[in-house]
């Protein structure tokens, strides 16, 4: 994609040498189903991706109620999106699929997960089918401010840095060329988005996107302006007498003295 290009671009020219930029997406699980037309193109860009962060809240998805591979109190397991997602969307990357969480602010729809819920929900990720996803892209929340304490985020990160960097040997996408490393984070995404009215827009939108590493500032600066030069000044002249100087008055001697 143009954005995936101008990014490596901006990296080769200023000598960024933590990984390459990341660039990801955090859609609801309810555009996520196999058959919409945002997973058709996320699929298509999947190479262009660092990793997804589907929201598994106020969507199809009650996991925090049913568990990772339960339904009843939503219309589909999670295992089913995520597998969807892991398997079929990118080429069996679970690491990169980073399971969304809300912590208190989607009661409304009954998806709030307090930080016990989540370890547990974690637990039957990487136990799944005998340990298919195993190694995993980890957890993010919504939000930040609720997690009072830290005492949400202490719970999961104990659990999901037991397999961080389990995917640094392993390849992206066939359609890309560098290497993958698992990104285990606990960060906010965008508030969560309400229940879906309607389908999906069948165009892509582009938004600018916000990665826990932050982009390095590249400075720019003019060319520094040219000393002043100045014409040297000519060294003064004295210029020489043009002629011999003129020689004293000569004189007529007196005349004769006068005669009587």
């Amino acid at each position: 994609s143009l954005l995936r290009t101008k990014l490596d671009s901006l990296q080769a020219s200023n000598g960024y040498s933590r990984g390459r930029y990341e660039v990801t997406h955090a859609p609801m699980d309810t555009d996520l189903v196999s058959d919409s037309k945002y997973f058709e193109i996320l699929h298509e860009r999947r190479a262009d991706l660092d990793f997804l962060m589907p929201q598994f809240y106020n969507g199809y998805t009650r996991a925090g109620v049913d568990g990772f591979d339960g339904t009843g109190a939503g219309q589909m397991t999670a295992s089913s999106i995520y597998s969807s997602l892991a398997n079929d969307m990118f080429d069996n990357e679970p690491n990169k699929v980073v399971f969304g969480h809300c912590i208190s602010d989607c009661s409304g729809t009954g998806s709030n997960v307090n930080a016990n819920q989540a370890v547990q929900i974690q637990q039957e990720i990487k136990a799944f089918n005998n340990g298919e996803f195993e190694c995993n892209g980890g957890a993010f929340f919504w939000v930040a401010t609720h997690d009072v304490g830290g005492g949400w985020s202490d719970a999961v990160v104990s659990e999901v840095s037991l397999s961080a960097g389990c995917s640094n040997s392993q390849t992206t996408s066939s359609t890309s060329s560098s290497t993958t490393t698992t990104t285990t984070t606990t960060t906010a995404t965008p508030a969560p988005s309400k229940a879906p009215t309607s389908p999906p827009n069948p165009e892509p939108t582009y938004e600018p996107t916000s990665t826990h590493p932050t982009e390095v500032p590249t400075i720019v600066t003019s060319a520094p302006s040219q000393a002043p030069t100045f014409p040297p000044t000519p060294q003064p002249t004295t210029s020489m007498p043009t002629s011999e100087p003129t020689s004293m008055p000569i004189t007529s001697p007196p005349s004769a003295e006068p005669t009587a």
